[in-house]
């Protein structure tokens, strides 16, 4: 069972995308082009797969220094872990509905706390003057760094309506309310 107990397909390093798993994109994706598996936990997976096989091949080096009992019993558990695995179709797994799971990284916490990390250090502007200073629009100072870390929007991909729509509307608000809250000058 894959994280978070999930079923794996048996050619799961055939079936996730490369360009995804290495970089968290892939530009054939979005065209339509890729017919390839793009979830980061089969990508996590695979990882996991390779740092555990890399790990077996280690550990065989030393295993003439182990007794016999040690490794017979080794070898069953890791014959019991290989048993209890699924082994599952890719089209099975693109069909079922994912269970979400709380608690885990995802993109969209480290967004916001982003957002909330630039938002922090601009309060004390942000409450004074009710705006935000230029040089700090958009930079957030790393830890151990020369130049802060400047957000910015992606080059390989773009905004999708439905997010352009909503900003939009947004905007529109902020015009209402800020026209409406605006000092008159007498």
């Amino acid at each position: 069972m894959g994280f978070p107990d999930h079923p794996l397909p048996n050619d799961l390093s055939e079936k996730v995308c490369e360009q995804f798993s290495s970089h968290g994109f892939c530009r054939k994706q979005r065209q339509g082009q890729c017919s390839l598996l793009h979830d980061v936990d089969f990508a996590i997976d695979l990882e996991q797969i390779r740092q555990e096989r890399n790990r077996k091949k280690r550990k065989r080096r030393f295993d003439h220094l182990k007794p016999d009992n040690i490794l017979e019993k080794e070898r069953l558990e890791e014959e019991e872990k290989e048993a209890r695995r699924e082994r599952v179709s890719v089209e099975d797994l693109k069909n079922k509905p994912r269970i979400a799971v709380t608690g885990c990284h995802r993109a969209g916490v480290d967004a916001f706390m982003t957002g909330y990390a630039a938002l922090f250090q601009s309060r004390l502007r942000l409450c004074r003057e009710g705006t935000l200073d230029s040089q700090h629009v958009n930079r957030i100072p790393l830890s151990g760094k020369q130049e802060p870390f400047i957000i910015h929007a992606t080059q390989f991909s773009g905004n999708c309506s439905k997010h352009e729509n909503r900003f939009a509307e947004i905007q529109a608000a902020r015009n209402r309310n800020g026209a409406a809250a605006a000092p008159v000058n007498n």
